[in-house]
C-alpha cells in the first residue's frame, strides 16, 4: 500500500471518468491571530494497493502539531478491487477535514495517513500569522 499523492485544497471532486478535480491547492494557511480555528478544507489522496491488497480497508487520518498533539483524527474506509492479473488497484479519497480543537500557535502541522498503525503517507501545512503591514502595502 502506498500513497501516490496527498493534497490539501479548497475544493475536490471527480470527473465522470474518475479523474480527480482539485481547486485551490495550498500548503500554507494565513490567520489573523492565535489561537485560531481553521476553516474546513479538503484532503485528497490517491492510494495504490498491490494485487495482494484487496477488499475493504480502514485508515486513520490525523492532523498533528510539531509536538505530536492531535487536532483531528478520523477513520476512513476504502474498498480495493482484486486485480491479480492486472497489477495494482487505485482508490481516490476526498473529504472535508475540520480541526476539532483550536490551533494554538504558528508552525508546521502534519497530516498523517495510517494503515494498521503505520504511517503510509503524509503532507504538511504551515499555519502562520498574516503580516498585516505587508498586506496593507500591496
Amino acid at each position: 500500500m502506498r500513497v501516490s499523492f496527498m493534497i490539501c485544497c479548497e475544493y475536490a471532486n471527480r470527473f465522470m471518468n474518475g479523474a480527480p478535480a482539485l481547486l485551490g491547492i495550498f500548503r500554507s494557511i494565513q490567520v489573523d491571530s492565535f489561537p485560531t480555528t481553521l476553516d474546513p478544507f479538503y484532503l485528497t489522496m490517491e492510494l495504490e494497493a498491490e494485487p495482494h491488497e484487496y477488499g475493504p480497508m480502514v485508515f486513520l487520518i490525523r492532523l498533528i502539531d510539531e509536538d505530536g498533539r492531535a487536532y483531528f483524527e478520523a477513520e476512513m474506509g476504502m474498498d480495493f478491487a482484486k486485480r491479480e492479473n492486472y497489477g495494482p488497484s487505485y482508490g481516490y479519497f476526498g473529504e472535508v477535514l475540520q480541526a476539532t480543537r483550536p490551533i494554538e500557535k504558528p508552525g508546521i502541522y502534519r497530516i498523517d495517513l495510517l494503515h494498521e498503525g503505520e504511517v503510509i503517507g503524509q503532507t504538511h501545512i504551515e499555519v502562520f500569522k498574516r503580516d498585516l503591514d505587508r498586506d496593507s502595502n500591496d
